[in-house]
């Protein structure tokens, strides 16, 4: 889409029941918490196989070089429990 992006993300190695917050930032994942915030790309429980998996549509904006995902250790944002460059 021209003025939008489309992720699908799949987050692996969580606790079955678990939920996270997942943001899009740009930064890298070695200062992930220095970055800045773009997007809250999902709110979600990992499945019982520990998964997390979705699909979010952001502006074009927010996607290219120095883009990251941030998986937080709860639904609340505070403490980064994982990163991924896009």
């Amino acid at each position: 889409m021209a003025d939008r992006v489309h992720y699908h993300v799949v987050v692996t190695g969580l606790v079955p029941g678990s939920a996270h917050t997942v943001h899009d930032h740009v930064g890298s994942c070695g200062g992930a918490n220095l970055s800045r915030h773009l997007s809250v790309l999902a709110t979600g429980v990992a499945n019982g196989a520990g998964s997390l998996t979705f699909d979010a549509t952001v502006p074009a904006f927010e996607f290219g070089s120095g883009r990251i995902v941030i998986v937080y250790d709860s639904a609340r944002p505070v403490l980064i429990t994982g990163c991924a460059a896009l």
